[in-house]
């Protein structure tokens, strides 16, 4: 039996596609087509993961779960320039291992595909077809957020920036006063030269100062405040006590009461932090499930060969 010199060339030509071991395709699994015959086909497929490879620290290759991202012991720390808000209250209460807390958070992810895919295929002759594949996907994302408020241990609740903006602005605007005020009695007493009255003016001109700037900072730092009621939020209400004993001692003007988170945070309130522009995330739309538009996914273009048949061929002399 002699092969034909096209066939030779064609098996060849496949055989060393094969060892392009990368090569992969979505062709259906399906035999040769007639000569002159046309196949129309459609598969649907579904596919769900929950799951995924990633790269350890140290190196090493790991699976874990999608809702990994959205799961953590303290639920603030999932939010950008929660150090910030950490650094400020550490200064404020000169605690230096203080680390702001929000409660649990767990998030389970679900990743889902619906996959139709329509292939046409035409016979060339008897032992070549070629076709064409399109697959039409959708995809959905399944979430569930979970957070569960620490009334023991958590002190944080959302920021009163959000609740209330007016009510921060006067006591921010009350600060500024004060420290000014501060500051220009220390610059008048000191004009006289240094002396114990001096000091201490600017002592506590200093002192003002500095909680202004902490106490700023932390307003604006992310889209949480610590809760009243809280160890946190008395201890800042005792700190800003003191500090008006000290301002009303010197004959100046005191600050308004501070404000304080008043609201914990529910499931549903925790999935649109981040939609919250104070949150630092800029989302458009808040954690949830959400599920795609139908559209095409890679064309390819395919061809069947049959290599060899129980056929003989006439041998050519």
């Amino acid at each position: 039996m002699r092969l034909s010199l096209l066939h030779l060339l064609v098996s060849t030509v496949f055989l060393m596609a094969l060892s392009a071991y990368h090569i992969q395709g979505q062709a259906l699994d399906q035999g040769l087509v007639p000569r002159g015959h046309l196949r129309l086909q459609a598969q649907p497929i579904y596919t769900t993961w929950d799951s995924r490879f990633n790269q350890a620290s140290d190196g090493s290759e790991r699976i874990e779960k999608l809702g990994d991202d959205l799961s953590s012991h303290n639920g603030a720390n999932l939010f950008p320039d929660l150090e910030i808000l950490q650094s400020s209250l550490r200064e404020l209460m000169e605690a230096p291992n203080y680390e702001p807390s929000l409660g649990p958070t767990t998030g389970r992810v679900q990743q889902e595909m619906t996959s139709i895919k329509f292939a046409a295929e035409v016979g060339v002759s008897e032992w070549l077809t070629v076709g064409v594949l399109m697959p039409w996907n959708q995809t959905r994302t399944v979430i569930d957020l979970i957070h569960t408020p620490d009334t023991l241990n958590a002190d944080l609740g959302l920021n009163p920036t959000i609740q209330d903006p007016s009510a921060v602005q006067s006591f921010l605007s009350s600060i500024n006063s004060a420290s000014s005020d501060a500051q220009a009695r220390a610059t008048e007493i000191c004009a006289g030269g240094a002396n114990a009255s001096c000091v201490s003016a600017l002592e506590l001109a200093a002192r003002a100062s500095a909680f202004e700037s902490a106490i700023s900072s932390a307003y604006t730092a992310t889209a949480f405040f610590p809760l009243a009621g809280s160890n946190t939020g008395s201890q800042l209400t005792q700190i800003l006590a003191e500090l008006n004993t000290a301002l009303s001692t010197a004959n100046l003007s005191s600050i308004l009461p501070l404000v304080l988170a008043q609201t914990t945070l529910s499931s549903g309130d925790f999935a649109m932090m981040a939609v919250t522009p104070e949150s630092g995330i800029g989302a458009v739309s808040p954690v949830q499930s959400r599920r795609g538009l139908w559209g095409p996914g890679d064309v390819e273009v395919s061809a069947k060969l049959r290599l060899a048949d129980n056929m003989t061929y006439p041998e050519v002399l």
